[in-house]
């Protein structure tokens, strides 16, 4: 389906993430990520980076206004209100941290500091690569680092209540709760290929694992059936049995539906289709109340990937009543010249299909920020 640019932005620094208040539609927070020696030319071997958070109303008819950009002396690389409490941001940091924000969509500065927690020493130069909030718990916070580390951060105490130093053996750039809360487990992704499934272990006491005893902390560890780093992971639902149903999506330009079972199996590969570009990042569109919608062909849902230097798409992954799942791209915006890693999407307040939706996309090097819609769309 066509797509129509509304507006552009030109950011200071290159955008890294991008998130919709959950309180406020008309509000979304960008984060910025610049490589200061690059920038500079410098020789010094120390990478030294910053970066910022900025506040932008979005209001009729498509006008995009900056109220707040609060600097950061580190760069971001994720960011993610809670789900639990709509008014509190956590923040991704290359230095190691997490930062909480509050967010007051009625100030003139919506975005306040409230702390700062420091995961690994900031000059072992350990990035802090993507955050999730638990669904089941307000505080608790996992993340993962740029030394293949995975850990729970409960924010409230300050204080990493569970980690595998060598979750992955290169970075592990993305993790994701499953959709089974008993017993709460982790997907985790990483640049070694690897899609692992860790459970989550008792929550009342700080948990260090030696790298001995990770490896058995991993109830799935496949590194087959992606050809490349795996950079976005979304559960779907869960499926028979113990089996869950999710989707991931891979440096090799694939996205791909797996049926997850725990224990040495490998996922099963449900189907798969290639977007032309790494799958950077992806997110569930709700056009219905219900997370996977079903109709009269069997289910639907709706998805809004980022594909690096393919730009937007925005698929829809069905399942039929025989038991077939497919992928189709109804959309795709490619109005970006460098890489897409940052896209979100907000539902008119009184819009159910995905013609009511507003699309904010960004690219990195160029620092352009695009609002945009689908035409002529019919939803799932």
């Amino acid at each position: 389906m066509p797509t129509e640019l509304l507006k552009t932005l030109i950011l200071d620094l290159p955008p890294s993430c991008i998130a919709f208040s959950p309180s406020s539609p008309a509000h979304f927070v960008v984060g910025t990520y610049r490589l200061k020696n690059e920038e500079a030319g410098s020789v010094d071997p120390t990478v030294v980076r910053d970066g910022s958070l900025v506040a932008i109303r979005l209001s009729k008819p498509g006008e995009l206004r900056i109220i707040q950009t609060f600097s950061v002396s580190s760069a971001v690389l994720d960011l993610r209100f809670s789900p639990h409490n709509p008014d509190i941001v956590a923040v991704a940091t290359s230095t190691g941290a997490v930062l909480l924000f509050s967010f007051n969509h009625e100030s003139a500065s919506p975005l306040i500091q409230i702390k700062s927690v420091e995961l690994v020493t900031a000059s072992l130069q350990i990035l802090v690569l993507s955050l999730a909030w638990a669904p089941f718990s307000p505080s608790f916070l996992a993340f993962t680092l740029s030394d293949g580390a995975v850990g729970v951060l409960d924010v409230d105490q300050d204080m990493v209540i569970f980690k595998i130093p060598q979750a992955h053996s290169l970075e592990a750039w993305v993790v994701a709760w499953s959709n089974r809360n008993e017993p709460p487990a982790l997907y985790t992704g990483g640049d070694d290929s690897a899609i692992c499934c860790h459970h989550f272990w008792d929550q009342t006491r700080p948990i260090e694992t030696s790298q001995d005893s990770s490896s058995s902390s991993a109830v799935l560890h496949d590194r087959k059936s992606h050809g490349a780093g795996i950079t976005a992971i979304l559960p779907l639902r869960p499926d028979r049995k113990d089996a869950e149903i999710i989707l991931t999506g891979s440096y090799d330009e694939h996205i791909r539906v797996l049926r997850v079972v725990p224990g040495p199996s490998r996922p099963k590969v449900l189907a798969e289709k290639r977007l032309d570009g790494g799958v950077w990042q992806m997110q569930h569109l709700k056009v219905e109340d219900d997370p996977v919608s079903a109709d009269q062909n069997g289910e639907c849902v709706s998805i809004l990937a980022s594909c690096m230097h393919a730009g937007c798409r925005v698929l829809e992954i069905r399942l039929s009543q025989d038991d077939n799942w497919t992928i189709d791209t109804v959309g795709a915006f490619e109005g970006h010249k460098s890489m897409n890693y940052a896209s979100d999407a907000q539902m008119e307040p009184s819009g159910k299909k995905l013609g009511d939706l507003t699309f904010i996309s960004t690219s990195f090097y160029d620092k352009k920020l695009c609002l945009w819609r689908l035409q002529d769309i019919e939803r799932c």
